[in-house]
Parts: C-alpha cells; sequence; structure tokens
C-alpha cells in the first residue's frame, strides 16, 4: 500500500501542469497594414480596426486571421468620410465606433455584428472616442474633445434611451494639437469609479 501510494503521489506530479510564471507575448499580426485604432473582444478572438485604404471599419479573427468588412460608408472621395476609434461590446456583439466627416463634425454610431445599417447614437461638432464599456452593454464612456475651445469632457451615453451625461469636464492648456489625446482610461471592477491620466497645464503639459 505505501509503494502504491507512493507511485501515485509521483505520476500526479508529473501530470499536473503549472501555470506559467512569467506572462507569454505572442506576435498575432505583422506588416505595413497593422492598425492599433481598434479594440479586442473580450473572449481575446476578435479584433477591430481601420482599413485606410477605404476609410472603412474591420473585424479579424485572431485564430484564423480571416478579415471582414463591418461598415460601407468610410469613402476618401468628395465627401470623405472615415471610421476612426472603435470599441467591441463586452459580449462580443456590437462594436461602437467614431466616423469623421467631411464638415469637421463626427458621429459616435453603433453597429451589430452581421448588419451593416449602424445607428447614430450621438453627433457632435468635435471628436467623440468611444473608451469603456459597462458589462452590462447598455451605456458607453467616451471621451469629447472641443479643439476650438481647447475642453475634454468625459460623458456616459446610455444606448437604450439615448441619454448622454457629461460627467467631468477640464480645460486645456493653449497649444497646437491634441497631442496627448485621447488620455488612458481604467473601469473599476464594481464600475463605480474611472481612473484617468490627464496633462496638467500648470505643470507644464505633465500627466
Amino acid at each position: 500500500k505505501n509503494e502504491v501510494m507512493i507511485a501515485r503521489e509521483r505520476l500526479s506530479r508529473l501530470t499536473t501542469i503549472e501555470s506559467p510564471k512569467e506572462i507569454a507575448i505572442k506576435q498575432f499580426w505583422t506588416g505595413p497594414n497593422v492598425d492599433n485604432s481598434g479594440s479586442v473582444s473580450a473572449d481575446g478572438e476578435y479584433l477591430t480596426f481601420n482599413d485606410w485604404s477605404s476609410g472603412n471599419l474591420m473585424i479579424r479573427n485572431l485564430k484564423t486571421n480571416e478579415i471582414k468588412q463591418l461598415t460601407v460608408e468610410g469613402t476618401w472621395k468628395d465627401p470623405n468620410q472615415y471610421v476612426f476609434y472603435s470599441l467591441i461590446s463586452p459580449d462580443g456583439k456590437q462594436v461602437a465606433y467614431s466616423l469623421y466627416k467631411y464638415n469637421g463634425s463626427c458621429d459616435l454610431k453603433l453597429i451589430k455584428l452581421g448588419n451593416q445599417t449602424p445607428v447614430i447614437l450621438c453627433s457632435e461638432m468635435e471628436d467623440i472616442i468611444p473608451s469603456l464599456w459597462f458589462s452590462n452593454g447598455n451605456k458607453i464612456i467616451v471621451q469629447k474633445y472641443d479643439i476650438s475651445e481647447k475642453i475634454w469632457d468625459l460623458s456616459s451615453i446610455n444606448i437604450i434611451n439615448g441619454e448622454i451625461k457629461s460627467l467631468i469636464k477640464k480645460e486645456l492648456a493653449p497649444g497646437p494639437g491634441p497631442s496627448f489625446f485621447p488620455v488612458s482610461l481604467s473601469l473599476s471592477f464594481d464600475e463605480k469609479y474611472i481612473t484617468f491620466d490627464f496633462p496638467d497645464p500648470s505643470a507644464n503639459g505633465k500627466y
């Protein structure tokens, strides 16, 4: 009995799979068309990105490398318009994205995968960037940037009833262009708090 117990203990050690102690880095895409303006789905299977040859939103299967086009409204012909930032919903079934238009305005749109008819969540004469999505899929945190007034606005958008609520506004230091924009955001696990970095005008733009 003692020898059997020892043998079983040794066998259990041999068959136990230990998790890696270090972070593993894996390259999944390389080349001239790599784009970092999209987001990765929660299950790690999909990546949204921009096709800059057409201005449209694309989605890439990270397991099979299959690429599908999600929008058809992007164009470089006059009047031109193009997709920029995009954010996949927690359930992976929808994508919120910014559509920049020829007249300087920006639409925040929502599209369901498998349906090329998007809906407009809001339209502004400023930059709109989808940044965080609440786990229930009903609310999106966006960054809005008023170029003329140099105002950064963090707002929430309820995609069910369309309500837009400004959470915080900060004035930016004068100077050319939003070189820092967008800022980094993080949502707490209980979804009650948002942390963010921001350039402080009184500290010469340090974050």
